[in-house]
């Protein structure tokens, strides 16, 4: 076979990077927590998915965060801010990335049986498990 009857080279498509599905973070917050250690992380994670979105408005938002707490409903940060948990984190079984846990006066939730176990099992079904103090 001559060097001139050989078939051409495959040409390959360009990869495009595969675009990540959306992170769930979950964060755990409890009565007279520090509200920073709900909110800043919260914040965080809002201004990367707007700077994303401003990279590229079709993609997916990167980050998609929820509040839970020993119950859906209002709960009171030590510094009197009542921010509003969306589900009690009992009801959570998966789906989530990161599990982050607020901090502030911990005793209460440390004495919270319910809420150790859970974090227990979530242990070992989210990416990163993590806890904020300021």
């Amino acid at each position: 076979m001559s060097r001139s009857s050989r078939p051409a080279p495959l040409q390959l498509a360009p990869r495009r990077p595969a675009r990540p599905a959306t992170r769930r973070v979950a964060l755990v917050t409890f009565a007279q927590a520090q509200s920073l250690d709900l909110v800043g992380p919260l914040e965080v994670f809002a201004a990367a998915t707007h700077l994303m979105h401003r990279r590229d408005a079709s993609a997916p938002p990167p980050y998609e965060t929820i509040v839970l707490a020993d119950r859906a409903g209002p709960v009171r940060m030590s510094s009197g801010l009542v921010v509003q948990a969306e589900r009690a984190f009992g009801e959570v079984r998966g789906g989530i990335d990161t599990l982050l846990v607020s901090g502030g006066d911990v005793r209460a939730p440390l004495a919270d049986v319910a809420l150790r176990r859970w974090l227990r099992a979530m242990a070992r079904r989210v990416r990163r498990l993590g806890s904020v103090c300021s």
